[in-house]
């Protein structure tokens, strides 16, 4: 399997003016019907467009539905109203176009880290359309990539928490997934593996071309792997700011610090958005 990169380090994505969005919410509303026959409004009024290629980050305060957001341009919820796209379509469940990645691993805990990845591989006919040896072939690529080569025969209790969540990733991707949703992957994590696999994110990102929306807490992350944060009110939520990141890529601790300032501005700019600059 080869992974060409599609970037060559600059911030905005592709040109795709006269293409679809690679996914899409309209006037999204999201509610849920509690026990006691009332509803809990998760967000309402939500329109958000990301290009192909594009990395998104969505911040807001916990509860304010980024979640439920998430799960509802996967597939995995419905809208109370409106509407999702999927490269300008409306999907029916999840599309196969998409993948996602979850705050916890999820790895099935009898199978190795290759029979893992390679998992996505055997289902919804795609093991009918590829030879044995191309899987084979292909899950030893994405291992390369993600950094686990080495570990195909390794069970997941063997990993570390951030080599497991790796391996999600890695099985995220097996189908070559054009969009990949990822619900604050690292925030189990200690700091400085969180760190690490923000860059390792990066790089992976930019060798499948995938389309990214993660969902963080933490604006450094955001400020690392974005094109662009939005961000989100408290409950219901609703988008109250879009911010272009236009700190030059590749993004480092060292080219972060070379231009303290830009960096700070961000970092107050969306403190004020979320009420908690000083």
């Amino acid at each position: 399997m080869t992974f060409t990169a599609s970037r060559s380090g600059a911030t905005a994505a592709p040109d795709t003016a006269q293409e679809a969005p690679a996914v899409e919410i309209r006037s999204g509303v999201k509610r849920f019907r509690k026990e006691d026959g009332s509803s809990l409004l998760a967000f309402e009024g939500v329109n958000l467009s990301v290009r192909r290629q594009e990395f998104v980050c969505v911040l807001g305060p916990s509860g304010c539905g980024k979640t439920t957001m998430l799960r509802c341009l996967s597939g995995l919820e419905e809208l109370s109203e409106g509407t999702v796209l999927i490269h300008g379509e409306e999907p029916r469940g999840v599309h196969r176009d998409l993948a996602i990645v979850f705050q916890r691993p999820v790895l099935l805990p009898w199978l190795t880290v290759a029979d893992n990845v390679q998992l996505p591989l055997r289902v919804g006919g795609y093991a009918r359309a590829s030879s044995p040896a191309a899987s084979r072939d292909r899950v030893a690529a994405l291992l390369d990539l993600v950094g686990l080569k080495g570990f195909e025969s390794s069970y997941p209790y063997e990993l570390s928490g951030g080599m497991q969540q790796r391996a999600s990733i890695a099985r995220a991707l097996s189908r070559n997934p054009d969009i990949l949703m990822m619900d604050e992957p690292f925030g189990a994590l200690d700091a400085l593996t969180r760190q690490r696999l923000n860059f390792e994110l990066v790089r992976i990102w930019r060798s499948s071309g995938s389309t990214i929306v993660l969902i963080t807490h933490n604006i450094h992350e955001a400020l690392i792997l974005a094109d662009r944060v939005v961000v989100m009110s408290e409950r219901p939520g609703r988008i109250i700011k879009e911010l272009a990141i236009d700190l030059p890529r590749p993004r480092t601790a060292k080219s972060l610090n070379a231009q303290p300032e830009r960096y700070l501005a961000l970092v107050k700019d969306i403190e004020e958005c979320l009420g908690v600059a000083e």
